[in-house]
């Protein structure tokens, strides 16, 4: 095997000594035979940014050149081996995983939804308006689908894990039957994956087609038929899960130890409820905002977590919970019970049940059922009688 740089206007290839392999601004890429046809992986100086599918080599090619017009291509197949044989390994066991180092490149919408694709678990596909639950974009279907589309990294950013409504298949750059036959091998039982030594793969003639074998590529019994649809649930994640999901991430990164104050802006509806017995409720972004910035002030070390597995039911989630903090921050006048003089030192630990309602992605009520005298008495803001 040689270094070779592709001219990819008239077909010729040129030695690679010709050329100016060792300068930025080229793309390396390799191609081989897989389970489902022709493929081609590309790679910066990044990391992995195409894997294509098609019929022969020359189609690749072409479709490499128009995703990157201004790069020089050089073909090595010495150097993206490793990287080729992962990609046809995942294709035939997809429960051996694919790490690769990834250059994923378009707008910040795609790059949310390319990002939010690679979190989709191996034989459990989300539908789009779910993909859409997912990054709190509830009405951006369309828009992702066509995030998806533009998709240039298949399998690594998994986009043929996104179906229609209701299960269904639906478009897929590289091919509908090319989306059934992965969506099948995931979803199809299989033993552990084992490491094995690299195969001899093989390069073939660039203009040699692969149409007269796509017949057999896709023989497989459809078994996303019977996994994916939501009468059975098994495979699809369902609205509660989704809703479950958004909690979580919720009670992480507003309640858990490390504040993330944009969250408040992601996942809380503009005019949510937040309503605890030892505050005065809270109502829109900007009062949760200033409630938490007052507390966390007071109480650096605040922190709470959850104390058993959310349970959803319908727009509903309910949460247990337990935590607390130590009071070593400014004078605190939030609790309705009384106020802590400054640096007072006193700790509160307690635990409580949380019962969120979600529409639409977003939280648009949170109402906690605290053990609060039991924070009071350890603040010293209420004495047993």
């Amino acid at each position: 095997m040689e270094l070779f740089a592709t001219d990819l206007s008239s077909r010729l290839i040129v030695p690679a000594d010709e050329q100016s392999v060792g300068t930025g601004g080229h793309i390396e890429f390799s191609n081989g035979e897989c389970a489902l046809g022709e493929i081609l992986i590309a790679r910066s100086s990044t990391g992995i940014c195409a894997i294509l599918f098609g019929l022969n080599v020359g189609e690749l090619e072409d479709d490499l050149a128009a995703r990157f017009p201004d790069r020089r291509l050089i073909r090595n197949e010495r150097g993206l081996r490793d990287d080729l044989f992962k990609v046809i390994r995942f294709v035939a066991t997809p429960n051996a995983g694919l790490n690769l180092t990834l250059d994923i490149r378009g707008t910040p919408f795609q790059r949310r939804v390319w990002n939010a694709l690679r979190t989709i678990p191996v034989g459990k596909p989300l539908t789009y308006a779910q993909l859409a639950r997912r990054i709190s974009e509830p009405k951006s279907v369309r828009e992702i689908a066509r995030a998806c589309a533009a998709n240039a990294i298949a399998l690594a950013i998994p986009c043929h894990r996104v179906m229609g409504h209701s299960g269904t298949l639906t478009g897929y750059r590289w091919g509908v039957e090319r989306k059934r036959a992965l969506n099948n091998r995931e979803a199809a039982p299989s033993a552990p994956a084992q490491s094995s030594p690299l195969p001899s793969l093989r390069y073939p003639d660039k203009n040699r087609s692969a149409a007269a074998r796509l017949p057999n590529l896709f023989s497989e019994r459809p078994l996303i038929a019977a996994t994916i649809g939501l009468k059975t649930g098994e495979k699809i994640m369902s609205k509660q899960d989704d809703n479950k999901a958004i909690v979580g991430r919720w009670f992480a990164d507003f309640w858990g130890k490390m504040y993330n104050v944009g969250i408040v802006d992601e996942l809380a509806a503009p005019d949510m409820l937040l309503q605890y017995s030892l505050h005065e409720p809270r109502r829109g972004r900007v009062d949760i905002k200033a409630f938490m910035k007052d507390f966390r002030g007071a109480f650096p070390d605040l922190n709470f977590w959850g104390a058993a597995d959310l349970i959803a039911e319908g727009d509903y989630v309910v949460g247990r919970w337990e935590g607390g903090g130590t009071h070593t921050g400014p004078a605190f006048s939030d609790f309705l019970m009384g106020s802590l003089p400054a640096n007072s030192g006193r700790k509160m630990r307690f635990t409580g049940t949380t019962v969120l309602k979600l529409k639409d992605g977003k939280i648009v009520e949170e109402i906690g059922l605290d053990d609060g005298v039991t924070a009071l008495q350890q603040l010293g803001l209420m004495r047993a009688a």
